[in-house]
């Protein structure tokens, strides 16, 4: 089964995530790793960081989509890509 991978996503579709949800670019780059399913010592050597670090950045991601799970980025994201696709 091939995988959405959302690391990838086009800049207009980043921009749409930042605008609709405020998010800093930091956080929109964090939600698309958590969204490819990272976790936050994955996270935090991508973005080479502490993981503590990585965390409260996940936490921020989190508060902001208005989810409690890293599941909910997943489809949060899926749905929001989908929207964006057919405009």
């Amino acid at each position: 089964m091939d995988l959405l991978r959302f690391g990838n996503a086009e800049p207009h579709v980043i921009t749409s995530l930042r605008q609709k949800y405020r998010l800093t670019p930091t956080q929109a780059r964090v939600a698309t790793l958590l969204a490819d399913r990272l976790t936050n010592a994955e996270i935090a050597l991508e973005l080479r960081v502490r993981p503590s670090t990585a965390r409260r950045h996940t936490e921020a991601v989190l508060l902001r989509l208005g989810v409690n799970s890293r599941f909910k980025v997943v489809t949060t994201l899926a749905q929001l890509f989908a929207e964006t696709r057919q405009s």
